[in-house]
């Protein structure tokens, strides 16, 4: 059985600088980063985080993918197919690493419930083109059926310009905050429900 500590050694293992494992100077081990973060919600020691796979501005690799160019200089790729390729594999590895965050809530039951159904995650990109440094209409992943408020398994259109703010709002409302507003949100996403 898991314990606390057992969640606490695996985020110590991997909680210092860029994510590079192979850094002997104690990188960032995405990998244990996300089984920790997963084992923490098991384990009711987390049930809010925020897990960031790097800072996009830096020029963090990815040498367990065979990416050793700095993730943000290739995102202006100026059209080229090889820098184009090297962010879709970085992409997919992301998202990989969430699939697998995601499987194990699903896999944990709590009062005959997956941790998965009872939560609400969201994943997002930082950007849409970096070439361009477009901010706009960012692909977002919402997980988890949020204690069965919302229906899952489909996609939803929003508007053209929908603030990153409104599915922020849309899970304040989920669990009655009370808010009224947050951020630039100009409202919440209909829909989930």
């Amino acid at each position: 059985m898991a314990t606390p500590d057992d969640a606490l050694s695996a985020m110590r293992r991997g909680c210092l600088g860029c994510h590079d494992r192979t850094d002997s100077a104690g990188g960032l081990d995405l990998e244990a980063i996300v089984s920790g973060g997963n084992l923490a919600w098991r384990l009711d020691l987390a049930r809010v985080a925020t897990l960031m796979f790097g800072y996009q501005g830096t020029g963090c690799t990815y040498p367990e993918i065979g990416v050793t160019d700095g993730h943000h200089p290739l995102t202006h790729h100026a059209g080229n197919e090889g820098m184009i390729e090297k962010v879709r594999r970085i992409n997919l590895y992301q998202a990989e690493l969430f699939g697998h965050f995601v499987r194990g809530l699903e896999a944990a039951n709590e009062d005959g419930r997956s941790l998965l159904d009872r939560s609400m995650i969201v994943l997002g990109a930082g950007i849409a083109d970096g070439n361009k440094h477009d901010h706009q209409d960012l692909p977002v992943l919402l997980a988890g059926a949020a204690g069965g408020a919302w229906r899952t398994g489909r996609t939803l259109g929003v508007p053209r310009g929908t603030p990153m703010c409104n599915p922020y709002m849309s899970m304040l409302e989920t669990i009655g905050a009370g808010q009224t507003r947050f951020g630039d949100s100009t409202g919440t996403l209909g829909g989930l429900g």
